[in-house]
């Protein structure tokens, strides 16, 4: 007798792809889905294990690399994945491999859909250089992706016009939001021992700016406070040596350390929540209502870049994540100035987290049964 049903996810080189596929994934499962996961290597394994939230969404994990995809464990997971009725396999990946793209295809065959996603969520946005990119990767509709959710009207439009440009740009991170996903993870937070702390730091990946908005963060935080917690929380991608040479240097008058934690677990124990080139705002907002933006640069800088639409200079993509935060923040933060301004007037003895309302509850099974099996 056939099981039901069954989600395959396969992740790139990054943990964090994993964040981004967790609420789809979470949802599945708590609609019945028996959920197999994927990993490159072991170092990621071990960091979505180490991560509370990530490591009971995720099921049945496996290690599949190019040492080890044989044409024998290919048949044995086709075996095993057989006994399904119908499945879903999600991915960010484009398979270049004649083997992976050998085990998609006959995984068609007994009734498994691909559906991509995007690790990058943003808003529709007015800037040419955002929109058009890299070259694509797709040669052919084939390749495209099988189905698609898409937030708003805008970008409905956007995508319209310029077509896909990649297989991954397909389901966005707005599914962080469905009110299941933020009570399972709070219910998890409950759960774990992370401390209560002052102020959570969320950083995006590296860029030629990226230590002065470091080092605009730990001096003014120095001079505007003593004796309390702040928290960096990385991205994955990050040398982690050139954070804990921060931590050490600037750990004079307050304690500062980093964590992978998730972000919305990190930003639940939060007061204050500070993002800098990180779509990880969304995360923050479902939980805190406490979350501003630094730009490290100066306003008039920022205002150029946003209604420019030719605008093209090293360092735009953080830019653009910085703008995709405005429906999640209280405010912008352009440079050291405003944050000593936000610091000086702060007392955390007479802080509140507001937990925000403005949630919904997402059928994303629903959504995604209704395009890809019907």
């Amino acid at each position: 007798m056939k099981k039901d049903k069954c989600v395959i996810v396969i992740g790139g080189n990054r943990a964090n792809n994993y964040e981004t596929f967790a609420p789809i994934v979470y949802d599945l499962k708590t609609n019945g889905y028996n959920i197999i996961t994927f990993f490159q290597d072991k170092k990621i394994k071990n960091l979505v294990e180490e991560n509370q939230i990530l490591n009971n969404v995720f099921e049945e994990k496996k290690i599949i690399s190019k040492k080890n995809f044989s044409l024998l464990l290919i048949i044995k997971l086709i075996y095993e994945l057989s006994r399904y009725r119908k499945g879903l396999i999600i991915t960010n990946r484009y398979f270049n491999s004649i083997k992976f793209k050998l085990f998609i295809k006959i995984l068609k065959i007994f009734n498994f859909k691909t559906v991509y996603t995007k690790s990058f969520s943003r808003p529709p946005t007015k800037n040419i250089y955002a929109l058009v990119g890299a070259p694509s990767k797709i040669k052919n509709k084939s390749n495209l992706s099988e189905f698609c959710i898409l937030p708003t009207k805008h970008h409905v439009i956007e995508y319209a016009l310029l077509g896909f440009r990649y297989n991954q740009m397909i389901i966005s991170g707005y599914p962080k939001m469905n009110i299941k996903w933020v009570q399972y993870c709070s219910e998890m937070t409950n759960l774990t021992n992370i401390s209560n702390f002052e102020i959570l730091i969320v950083v995006g990946i590296y860029h030629d700016n990226f230590e002065k908005v470091l080092t605009d963060l730990f001096l003014s935080i120095n001079k505007n406070f003593k004796n309390i917690n702040i928290c960096f929380k990385p991205h994955p991608t990050n040398d982690a040596k050139i954070l804990n040479t921060y931590i050490k240097k600037f750990s004079i008058n307050n304690n500062f350390f980093s964590s992978n934690q998730n972000v919305m677990s990190l930003s639940k124990q939060s007061k204050l929540i500070i993002i800098h080139g990180t779509s990880a705002s969304i995360d923050a907002f479902c939980v805190n209502n406490n979350v501003y933006c630094y730009w490290g640069e100066e306003k008039e800088k920022v205002d150029e870049y946003i209604n420019n639409i030719f605008y093209d200079q090293n360092g735009f993509d953080i830019l653009e994540s910085n703008l995709l935060s405005k429906p999640f923040i209280k405010s912008d933060l352009f440079t050291i100035n405003d944050l000593d301004d936000l610091f000086r007037n702060l007392d955390f003895k007479k802080f509140t987290n507001v937990k925000n309302t403005d949630l919904k509850t997402s059928k994303i099974t629903y959504k995604i049964e209704e395009k890809v099996f019907q």
